[in-house]
């Protein structure tokens, strides 16, 4: 973590997330596919054209391709308008985070956070799996700017690290004592991530007791 990357207020980027980048590529993709089904059903119409002018067997041929082409145009559209918003998630204490298993789904996939790895320069998440290879499983669109990724990403590291404070913003003010009396009971464990900015307690005699326990 840089401390000039470190947002200073409660984290956007999910919300980012939700309205740049899923509600974007499914309307793409939406879009790219009622465009495919529309010339499909131009195409079953020239059919039925030319089994009017030509042979009749072609018009029943051009009816049944119509027919599946608006089957699957309604499909989509029922799809599109029940699809709603995408639900991204952090938790902290159980070390979990939540993507959409699909760009077209709303089903959502967990994982480890320890396990996640981040390519900053093409806005990609990986998975590492046990075979130690990478997988992707999630990336973001240009509309989330280079420094927005990496700032709120940097936040949403320090914001997992269960074991170090919880991260500056008003939003997160009325949990820290109760995040200190948890983290005491156990002892101050050493932090999870590597960071090159100090994470300090919320007051002096905080700062004592952590330093006295867990001896840092």
């Amino acid at each position: 973590m840089n401390e000039k990357l470190i947002n200073e207020n409660k984290s956007n980027f999910f919300a980012e997330a939700n309205d740049l980048n899923h509600l974007k590529i499914t309307k793409e993709l939406d879009l790219g596919m009622m465009w495919f089904n529309l010339l499909m059903l131009l195409g079953g119409l020239y059919f039925v054209y030319r089994g009017l002018v030509e042979a009749e067997p072609l018009v029943y041929i051009g009816l049944i391709w119509c027919v599946v082409c608006l089957v699957f145009i309604i499909k989509l559209e029922i799809k599109r308008r029940r699809k709603g918003v995408i639900d991204y998630s952090i938790d902290r204490l159980e070390n979990k985070i939540t993507f959409p298993s699909n760009i077209y789904k709303r089903q959502t996939a967990i994982y480890n956070f320890e396990s996640i790895k981040i390519d900053f320069k093409l806005k990609r998440v990986y998975q590492k799996r046990e075979d130690e290879q990478h997988y992707l499983i999630y990336l973001f669109t240009n509309e989330i700017t280079d420094d927005t990724f990496v700032k709120d990403w940097s936040f949403i590291t320090w914001y997992m690290d269960k074991n170090r404070p919880l991260p500056p913003g008003d939003a997160f003010d009325e949990y820290r004592l109760q995040d200190f009396e948890r983290r005491k009971a156990e002892g101050f464990p050493r932090p999870l991530y590597p960071s090159n900015i100090p994470t300090p307690e919320a007051t002096p005699e905080q700062q004592e007791d952590r330093e006295k326990i867990g001896g840092w």
